[in-house]
């Protein structure tokens, strides 16, 4: 008995396709109607799998090929000569409502796992098995951007600067095996009151920070916590994050664009995104345990995240955006007061890109139990009659 099986047939040479009709019989030799082309037996075709209601192509091994609409046809010629049962079994499973639900939900919890928990983990294994040379290329890239983008030079008196220097660098030799740090300011508009800590170990500190009635120590804290954010290696498992979710994204979509603009991105993705609280846990802890064990009272820290919480609530109120221009900040606070004045403050319908933008660097955000946590630790510090009351 003869089965045909219409569709088309190219002959591997051009993409032409000519009109024409599939048979096979009881002794599995198969041929092809309306071209040239002898009879072949079964062991000498290759079959792509069914996928949906997809065409079916039939491979020669002369790299000629027939393309049929026909999938039942193609399964029952499958089944007949016994080839590939495999490849049915995995059709059913394709064509089960409950199986592709399941798969379905399994590659959503696969995926969340692997942003929430798997690529974390991995990009801090790679953070710090990568050479100093990667820190140090990506921590120059984002500090041209910044320079570029938000920073001018710093107005800060030179001997203020001078003296944070020295206290910078006294904290810098008690650590062991530090790695290479530096600390440079910046005038910052859009920042504000802000420290950002690069991958290279430069830790740039704002004007707008120092100028927050702080002590010494208050801004020492905040010195601990960036070099903790550098021994933890933050930027660069940021870095290595954004990259591990960019080649997830592919994997998945099969979307190379996607993937290679979060890649190039990198740079800017470490200036406009926070880390997470994990990693601020980690930066708290490493600040912390050194002053705990250099008998520094932990209350400076918890001081100056009160500082912070109330200047990024007032820029909030009073966005302001590039780079800094005391003509424009003076208009701002002008119109704040103004509206203070007759009871019209703005809505949140009115949330400016600019204030979005205050919120995407207000990095250490002064939460309550952070707050505490450093209170506590003062507390117990002294009871014991072991504080360095250094101002």
């Amino acid at each position: 008995m003869t089965i045909l099986i219409k569709g088309k047939y190219s002959n591997g040479k051009t993409s032409a396709q000519t009109e024409a009709s599939l048979s096979y019989d009881d002794n599995g030799r198969i041929s092809v109607s309306g071209v040239d082309r002898a009879p072949v037996t079964a062991t000498d075709i290759k079959i792509s799998s069914r996928l949906g209601n997809t065409p079916r192509y039939i491979h020669f091994v002369d790299h000629s090929q027939f393309e049929t609409e026909d999938n039942d046809a193609v399964d029952r010629m499958m089944l007949e000569l016994g080839l590939a049962k495999s490849s049915l079994s995995i059709h059913r499973l394709e064509s089960t409502k409950r199986i592709v639900a399941i798969t379905v939900v399994l590659v959503f919890v696969f995926g969340w796992l692997s942003v929430q928990y798997g690529i974390p983990a991995l990009s801090k294994q790679i953070a710090f098995a990568l050479p100093t040379v990667v820190s140090e290329k990506l921590g120059e890239n984002v500090f041209e951007f910044m320079d570029e983008n938000w920073f001018e030079p710093t107005t800060l008196p030179e001997n203020k600067r001078a003296e944070l220097q020295v206290l910078f660098t006294g904290l810098v030799e008690k650590i062991d095996n530090p790695p290479a740090l530096k600390l440079i300011f910046r005038d910052a508009g859009v920042l504000g009151a802000n420290a950002i800590a690069l991958p290279d170990g430069t830790i740039v500190m704002t004007d707008d920070l120092v100028k927050l009635e702080a002590s010494d120590m208050e801004l020492g804290s905040v010195m601990l916590h960036e070099i903790g954010h550098v021994q933890q290696r933050h930027s660069l498992r940021l870095a290595t994050q954004n990259f591990g979710l960019a080649v997830l994204i592919m994997l998945f979509t099969s979307d190379v664009s996607t993937s290679s603009s979060l890649i190039t991105a990198i740079p800017v993705v470490l200036v406009k995104s926070g880390y997470s609280q994990v990693m601020e846990q980690e930066a708290d802890s490493y600040a912390l345990d050194y002053m705990l064990a250099n008998n520094i009272d932990p209350i400076y820290f918890a001081n100056m995240m009160v500082k912070l919480q109330a200047s990024y609530a007032r820029r909030l109120s009073c966005p302001k955006s590039g780079k800094p221009s005391q003509a424009r900040d003076e208009k701002c606070d002008e119109q704040k007061a103004a509206k203070q004045g007759t009871g019209k403050l703005d809505s949140p319908e009115e949330t400016t890109e600019e204030s979005e933008i205050v919120d995407y660097f207000s990095s250490h955000p002064a939460t309550k139990e952070r707050i505490e946590r450093f209170k506590s630790a003062s507390k117990n510090l002294s009871d014991k009659g072991k504080l360095d009351n250094r101002q």
